[in-house]
């Protein structure tokens, strides 16, 4: 017998923990943009930084600032191919991503504003960096 009242007490305490705890807090909504600290932090040439400002601009283009999108990817593959030399796969994808967003806001302007499908884009979608 002594032994079940160890563990009912166990169960207890463990309980009793748990509801002490505080909640975690809730996630950011989807529409937060990314934060701006690598470049304030690692400087405006840092890879993270460039990841940084490529994921700045998907989630522009998502949120439908297609031109924002296309103005920051352009710069950005500029800045990486100065930084990281053009034959890196970073350089590389970020002309696609500006092509893709380009493609979007070409379509975007070319068909009726109410698409029947539920106004998701057709076509590839965004490659995002590492």
């Amino acid at each position: 017998m002594p032994a079940r009242a160890a563990s009912r007490s166990t169960s207890t305490t463990s309980s009793s923990t748990a509801a002490s705890r505080p909640e975690p807090a809730p996630a950011p909504p989807k529409t937060e943009p990314p934060r701006a600290t690598p470049q304030r932090v690692l400087g405006p040439d840092h890879p993270d930084t460039l990841t940084s400002r490529n994921n700045l601009a998907s989630w522009l283009g998502q949120t439908g600032d297609v031109r924002e999108a296309a103005r920051i990817l352009t710069q950005l593959a500029a800045d990486r191919s100065r930084i990281l030399g053009p034959d890196h796969p970073d350089a590389a994808v970020t002309p696609a991503n500006l092509a893709h967003w380009v493609g979007v806001s070409l379509e975007a302007s070319t068909q009726p504003a109410e698409r029947p499908w539920g106004g998701r884009q057709s076509g590839p979608r965004p490659v995002h960096a590492r």
